[in-house]
Order: structure tokens, then C-alpha cells, then sequence
């Protein structure tokens, strides 16, 4: 699985160690994989191909309780455009946490 593959190239490739292992300390090894596209087709038919993938995966019929199939990382995307345009939403209790700050070291803090 790609769990698994994850805990093999994070923990076991890096060094930092796998959840099974007793010395193993919170937190996560990082790998970085840089694939060259090119080197196993054309970016053009690779760009097509997940794009008519992608289309596919989100055609699959809903359930009653679906409203529409989401790709990892859609409504992050859709909730970064929403607050890039519109800003980021905060709770009352916040603003006034921040306006007290804002006060004690004489910062202005204005809403947008």
C-alpha cells in the first residue's frame, strides 16, 4: 500500500526510524522524490491522461449522502481561493484575544 511504501522511503530510507522500532522518537522523516516525466513519455499525453483519469474518478456516481466525488487536495484548493478572495474567517473570541494583543504591544489591528 502506499502507506506502507510512505513508512519505507519516510522512516526506514531516512533514517529516522518506523513506529515499530523502540527507539523511535514523535514526528516524521521526510523524502523527497523528483520524477522527470520525460524520461518515460511526453509531459503533453502525461498531462492528458491524468486529466481524462481525474474526470473518470470524479464521474463515479454518488450515494444519497454524496454530494460529489472530491480529488485529494480539491477543497483545500477551493477553500484557499474562497479565503484568498474573500479572507480568513475568525471566531469572536479570537478578534478580541487579538485586539488585546494588538493593545499591549500598540499594534493596530483593523479587519480587512
Amino acid at each position: 500500500s502506499l502507506g506502507l511504501a510512505s513508512e519505507i522511503l519516510g522512516g526506514v530510507l531516512t533514517g529516522y526510524g518506523t513506529g515499530n522500532m523502540p527507539e523511535f522518537r514523535e514526528g516524521n522523516g521526510s523524502m523527497i522524490i523528483a520524477i522527470d516525466v520525460e524520461a518515460f513519455m511526453p509531459l503533453v499525453e502525461f498531462g492528458e491522461q491524468v486529466d481524462a483519469l481525474l474526470k473518470y474518478v470524479k464521474s463515479v456516481p454518488t450515494d444519497d449522502d454524496t454530494d460529489e466525488i472530491l480529488i485529494p487536495g480539491e477543497l483545500e484548493f477551493r477553500t484557499y481561493a474562497e479565503r484568498k478572495q474573500k479572507g480568513i474567517p475568525i471566531t469572536e473570541g479570537l478578534w478580541e484575544k487579538l485586539q488585546k494583543v494588538g493593545q499591549k504591544y500598540r499594534v493596530a489591528v483593523e479587519s480587512a
